[in-house]
């Protein structure tokens, strides 16, 4: 079990359990990996392990906050085939906010536009840390196709047919799907605006189940975005407490 912590505003560190709870010794220094703020103030705040067992961490650098990621090794340590000596930084982004792995080692990141701060942009890598050319303009996104409704993202998860859905829990509360190019949305779904949304989880079978903070809320819905009227009472069901 890997997880990341920050116990105070310049200190972030690495941690990895064995299954008993126990530090894993073998990984870094006494089961745990420091990332000192140091010179560059680099701060992470995205984890993602790949497939071949290799970990990524995303976050931001500097009082610019430009986009950081640094690859490390399975055992902890730098990992010096990705990026540059385990770093890649992107001025042309704002931080790195999410991550996620994909089953082809590939992994997207989810980050801001420098010109447009409220608006999201996303970064498609390879496990090497390269930019995946095959991933929209280049390996980004961060163009919004027309009637969106909103730029702000910060829920997503990707498609196995490469469209995007998007969760805004921040300004809109509004769960929507793009295109597999990203230039539209997706007609084929219905976009729905749950009150305080929370969070967004994609089934291996298209639906789709989200949660709302108003009466503990958890919605399901079918894959073409409609409410799941066979689950709870038209697609919801409110948790006690």
């Amino acid at each position: 079990h890997l997880a990341l912590f920050q116990p105070t505003l310049n200190a972030i560190y690495l941690a990895k359990d064995r299954p008993n709870g126990s530090p894993d010794a073998a990984f870094g220094g006494n089961g745990r990996v420091d990332f000192p703020y140091g010179t560059t103030n680099d701060v992470y705040v995205e984890l993602g392990v790949l497939p071949s067992g290799r970990i990524v961490l995303g976050g931001r650098r500097g009082s610019g906050n430009t986009f950081i990621l640094m690859g490390l090794l399975p055992d902890g340590s730098v990992d010096p085939s990705f990026g540059t000596d385990g770093i890649v930084a992107l001025n042309d982004l704002k931080g790195c906010t999410g991550l996620e792995v994909l089953p082809d080692g590939r992994f997207l990141c989810l980050s801001t536009d420098p010109l447009y701060q409220t608006h999201y942009a996303f970064a498609m890598f390879t496990a090497d840390g390269e930019l995946d050319p095959s991933f929209m303009d280049n390996g980004v996104l961060s163009a919004f196709p027309p009637g969106l409704g909103t730029h702000h993202c910060d829920l997503f998860q990707y498609m196995p047919d490469g469209r995007l859905l998007l969760g805004d829990a921040s300004y809109s509360d509004q769960i929507n799907r793009l295109t597999a190019d990203g230039s539209a949305l997706d007609p084929t779904f219905s976009p729905l605006s749950p009150i305080n949304l929370h969070w967004v989880q994609l089934m291996e079978d298209g639906r789709i189940y989200y949660s709302a903070s108003v009466d503990n809320r958890i919605g399901r819905l079918l894959p073409n975005g409609d409410p799941d009227t066979a689950f709870g009472f038209n697609g919801t069901m409110d948790l006690p407490g």
